[in-house]
Formats: C-alpha cells, structure tokens, sequence
C-alpha cells in the first residue's frame, strides 16, 4: 500500500510539473506579460534643473578658441573640405570661421589653429604672416597636399620637408601614432582610401603620424620656433569618414586639447524580429538541416545573445509587420507565426536590455515622388507609394499591431526600410507615430545619393537624427575605418545588421554562419577591447545622451599646469577627449581614465571641474 501511495504521489507531482510548465509556457507565447511591457522614460527630456557654470558674460569671455580655415571656392574640394572641417570642429563645440584664402588679411591673433584647405598657396597673399604666427607659437593645419610651385618652394623647410618629388597616386594608410584613438601599428589597404599627393622627403626631425602602403609619409607634424605645423599630404579628408583624423591633427599639435564626445555604442538589428517564414535557404538547410524558422530561432539568436553578453552590446530590434509589397489600404494585420515571433523575440530582446522600434509595416521605403534616389531603389524591386495618406496608413497599422502586443510600450525609434527616406515620408512619420523621437539612417556619404544621409542633430521638428555608421557581419579594413574615425571624432559606435543577410550567398560573400558569427565577434571584440569606455545603449538611451551632449555649452580656461572646465547646460553625464603630455594630478568634479598614449576620457560630474597638469613631456 505504501508502495502503491508512493508511486500515487510521484505521478501527482510529475502531473502538476508538466502543467506549470505548460502554463509557463503559454504564459510566455502569450501577450499577458507584455501588456504590462512599458517603457514610459524613454522620451524623457533635458531637465529644466540644468545647471550652469558659469552667468553668460562669463562664459563668453573665455569662449575663444577659434578655427581659422582658409579656401578657395573656385578650388576642386576645397569648399567641401573647408565645410568637412567646420563640422568636424563643430561637433567639438568650438569655434571656426571660414574665409576665402584671397581675402586673407593677414591678421592672426585670436586663433588657436589656422587651417589652410586649399592646394594653391600663391592664393594666400599673406603667407608670410601665417609663419610668423607658427614662429611666434601659433597651430597651422595643410588639410590637403600642397601645389607644387613658388609658393611651396619657399615655405617647405619650414614644413619639414627637405626635398620635394614628383606627385604620385598612392592607396591604403599605415597608422604609426594614436593620431586615430587606439589605432597605432592599423593598416588599411585597398582601394577605397587614396590620395593624390607629393612624393616628399623629410627632415629628421618630423614626426610622422601616417604613411600610404609604400611607406611614402602622408601625415606629419613639425615644430617651427615656437609653434608647430601638422601636414596632411592626400586630398581626403572631404569624406566625413576621415573626420577622425581631423580631430587627431587638431588634438596632437595642440597643447591641452579637450573636447566633448557623444560617447555612446549602439548595435541595431533591422528587420528584427521580423517573419522569417517557414521556408528553406539552400545554403542554411545544408549546413544545419534546418528551416530558416528553426535556423533563426535554434542557431542565428542564441549566436546573437553570446555576442551581447560576451561583447557588451545591447541591441536595438526595429521590427517589421510583414514582407508584402503592398502600398495600398487595406493593410492587413499580421497574425499566426508573425506575431508569434514578435512575442517571443520582443520579450527576449527586451530581457536583454534591448529596446523595440520600428522598420515599417513592410519593406517598402516611403518614398512616393521620382527621384534619382528613387530610380535606384525601384531597381531593387521597390513601389513607389501613390499618395503620403497611404504611408500614414501603413505606418498607423503597425503601429496598431504592435500597440496590440506591447499597449504600454512607446515606438520612439524609427529606421527606413533601405536607409532611403523622402521628406513625405518622413511628413508621414511625424503624422502617424505620436511618439516618434529618433530616426536612425546613415552617416556616410552615399556615392550613389539614394540613402537618407544624416549628420548627428536634432532636426527643426524635434526629431533627433541618430545615423549609424557601419554595417554588416563581415570583418572589413572599410568598416574598420569608418569606425575608428567616428570613435576619435564623436565617439560614437553606431552599428546595424539584417537577420536575412545570412540567407542570401551574394550578401554572404558566400560564406557560411559560423564563418559570418566568428568574423562578427571579431569585429564586436576589436571594438571591445580598443573602446572598453564607450557606453552600450539602446537608440532611444543614445538619445537622451545625444541631447545631453547637444544642449550642453562647455569653455576651457587653460594654463601650463591645469584646465579649468565650465560647463551650461550642464545635465546628465557628460565626457570628453583630453589629449595631453602632461601627468594628471589632482581632480576635481571629474573622473579622468587613460584610453591611449597621453590620451584620456573625462566625465564630468559638475558644472565646473578641474583638471592639475604636471610637467609637459
């Protein structure tokens, strides 16, 4: 009988495990939990208890470092690099004014750096003030390699250069100092990266930043007297992918050199989570016997979720309804295995840390007017929409669809289907998402002017454009390069990936997934490992930070032995790059970590904080 009771009772308790576990489980696959899913700070703006650290009259009185750059509009890129640099100097919140190298007066006190953007220097009548300013202990900057003529001949020793050879095409860029964050002894090769140049020889006594693939010197510095020259002898630093170097030239030749960053990281997965249907890649199948569904959900994820947890990413899913072409009402809901894996993919990523926005009821980007930019999206198998009341309709059914799963959760951030964006569709946006804060494009420049190209800002209407900066699963110098520019300059790492790129061998390069995921982890570990101080966040966290950064005033009182920085506006946390040679001594209000050579991030944790310099090495 005891037997009998004993057994009764095991049946019992094995009976009541395989129900809670059932329960559980249709808890899971159900939309109970995530009704009560919210996310209501995340729109969360700059306090109106910013503080200040200094009155305005104050703080205008040491807001004086000024950029000279000086070009010539009728000059090949000068305007564009002219433009390139202001911005560059911009997102450092300091000061640049740009004239027209004819108009150069000859005066030059009050800069802290002149910049001279043009190739021709017989432009410049007043050349000769700009080398007694250097002499005197003036910054001076050839962004671009110098014409070789009269004008060259007479300044080139003063520039390091002891003799000066023919111009030569060259690729690829050695790194040989910290003039990139963490990138000394990098190389990138191939073709995307070559410059236009002189074939110079140099002095002992210049000090080299950079070399092309031939080891000819593309990057110098040279003391003159009692100031110092930093040449650029290429003809790319137009592209905004070489603002990094802008912001290493300008911090290696300048004593002190401080400038607030963004410091954020973000890793965005488009068309996440998404229908991934039923069927059957020719190349998944084989390798893992499996349907891209159970692919997905059994391999591709849990491969995902080790890189976050191993790499410090927190990902950003922007979700899309369905993959139909469809660009009139009615837009159906989404129902079955789609919403299926809204549910569980949501809620795991949202485990994670992560945060949910929105790609778009399909795929179609929302543009409805012919365009150049439209012709090359159309060959791609896109609709034109007929009317914006027709994206405002899509827009609001997946808007719908998700508010059904997740009523309490805000969509704040929005990524275009292709990166391509019209401004009706961007109208479309503002109309049908109420909670829209965030759109999340490209930084790059687009050489085919398809892509909704943006500059980190916030836009007239209030919505913070947030571009990303790389992309894909492949470890890549191109990438590479992108990346550690935008670090040294803003120091951002802004990146995103397509779950469906894994199924198409042309995207893959016809590599398989365990090949893709190692090349992936060695790209999140790289960055890992060089940038352990940038911060993992979702888009709408990197948000809050950008704004934080944005509405923030800052000025540097400096002398040999300390930095004294005030800052208006002050809120939430706010870093910046601190290029010095001098040891760090006592701090005030500010955390100072070292990063690289003489380099180091500074948080700030008040208004005013202050930095003790010893002897400069």
């Amino acid at each position: 009988m005891k037997t009998f009771d004993y057994f009764k009772r095991t049946a019992l308790v094995v009976f009541l495990i395989i129900v809670v576990l059932g329960i559980s489980i249709e808890t899971v696959r159900s939309e109970f939990l995530f009704k009560l899913t919210t996310n209501t700070n995340a729109s969360t703006t700059v306090a109106a208890s910013s503080l200040h650290g200094l009155d305005q009259q104050a703080f205008n009185e040491l807001n004086n470092e000024n950029f000279l750059i000086l070009f010539d509009k009728e000059e090949g890129i000068s305007p564009k690099l002219a433009s390139n640099l202001a911005y560059t100097i911009n997102y450092m919140k300091k000061k640049s004014q740009n004239v027209e190298a004819k108009l150069f007066d000859g005066k030059t006190k009050g800069f802290e750096t002149i910049i001279i953007a043009l190739q021709d220097l017989s432009k410049i009548e007043n050349l000769d003030a700009i080398m007694t300013y250097v002499n005197d202990g003036g910054r001076v900057f050839f962004a671009e390699s110098p014409l070789v003529d009269d004008s060259l001949y007479t300044i080139y020793r003063k520039l390091g250069i002891n003799s000066i050879g023919p111009y030569v095409n060259e690729k690829g860029i050695k790194i040989t100092s910290n003039i990139l964050i963490k990138a000394k002894g990098m190389e990138f090769k191939g073709d995307f990266i070559e410059n236009a140049m002189v074939f110079f020889e140099l002095n002992n006594n210049s000090k080299i930043h950079a070399v092309t693939d031939k080891n000819n010197p593309l990057i110098w510095e040279y003391t003159y007297g009692k100031g110092k020259f930093i040449v650029y002898n290429g003809s790319t630093l137009q592209e905004k992918t070489s603002r990094g170097l802008v912001a290493g030239a300008l911090s290696l030749i300048n004593d002190n050199f401080i400038y607030p960053i963004i410091n954020s990281k973000v890793a965005y997965i488009d068309d996440f989570p998404a229908p991934f249907g039923d069927g059957k890649a020719t190349n998944i199948y084989k390798e893992y016997g499996r349907t891209n569904q159970r692919f997905y959900r059994d391999i591709w994820w849990p491969d995902m979720i080790k890189i976050a947890k191993n790499r410090d990413l927190i990902y950003t899913g922007v979700l899309i309804e369905n993959y139909n072409d469809t660009i009139k009402p009615p837009f159906n809901i989404s129902v079955g295995q789609e919403k299926e894996n809204l549910i569980i993919y949501g809620r795991e990523l949202l485990k994670l840390g992560g945060e949910l926005g929105l790609h778009g009821y399909n795929h179609q980007s929302l543009v409805a007017t012919y365009s150049k930019s439209t012709e090359n999206s159309l060959s791609e198998g896109y609709k034109l929409w007929e009317s914006q009341e027709d994206m405002q309709a899509s827009l609001t059914e997946a808007n719908n669809y998700f508010s059904n799963i997740y009523p309490k959760y805000k969509i704040n951030t929005y990524v275009p289907p292709s990166n391509i964006l019209s401004a009706e569709g961007r109208d479309a946006l503002k109309k049908s998402l109420p909670d829209l804060k965030i759109i999340a494009s490209l930084y790059s420049e687009d050489p085919y002017d398809k892509s909704y190209v943006q500059e980190y800002k916030k836009s007239d209407d209030g919505i913070l454009e947030l571009p990303r900066v790389s992309s894909g699963y492949h470890y890549n110098q191109v990438m590479n390069w992108d990346i550690f520019n935008a670090i040294t300059s803003i120091g951002v790492f802004s990146h995103f990936i397509h779950p469906d790129d894994v199924l198409d061998p042309a995207r893959t390069q016809n590599k398989s997934w365990d090949q893709l995921y190692k090349e992936f982890d060695e790209t999140m570990e790289l960055i890992y490992s060089k940038y352990g101080w940038l911060r993992a966040m979702t888009a709408s966290d990197a948000g809050r930070t950008f704004e934080d950064y944005l509405n923030s005033e800052v000025v540097f009182k400096k002398d040999k032995n300390k930095i004294d920085g005030y800052v208006n506006n002050f809120h939430g946390e706010l870093y910046y790059i601190l290029r010095t040679t001098g040891k760090i001594g006592k701090l005030d209000h500010c955390l100072v970590t070292l990063i690289d050579t003489n380099t180091y991030i500074v948080q700030a944790k008040a208004a005013h904080f202050a930095i003790e310099l010893g002897d400069q090495s």
